[in-house]
């Protein structure tokens, strides 16, 4: 991916994530159409490793499919996985659109 495909909104949401079997808390510090950033404190996926997001809305969470694209590491220490949005469900949609109505 040689840059990103639409503009981040800020925002700091608590996810969950599965990978390799595992579930990870991490948050969300952007977000946008196609994708987001999440804060994680360890490495715990590779790149182009699809993994499920379990992301809150205001009254229900939905899971989201995501490709990680970019791992961020900062003096060699994890810091966080920016991901690709696979097929974005409406619902998750209607949420950003909403985000940017208000910027």
């Amino acid at each position: 991916m040689g840059g990103r495909v639409a503009d981040r909104i800020p925002l700091k949401g608590k996810v969950t994530f599965s990978c390799e079997n595992k579930i990870y808390p991490g948050t969300v510090t952007n977000l946008s159409e196609k994708g987001m950033f999440i804060r994680v404190k360890k490495t715990c996926c590779n790149l182009g490793q699809t993994f499920e997001v379990s992301f809150p809305l205001e009254h229900d969470k939905v899971n989201i499919t995501v490709k990680p694209v970019r791992i961020v590491t900062i003096a060699k220490c994890f810091e966080g996985v920016g991901v690709e949005i696979i097929d974005p469900p409406e619902v998750y949609l209607d949420f950003v659109y909403d985000l940017i109505a208000v910027l």
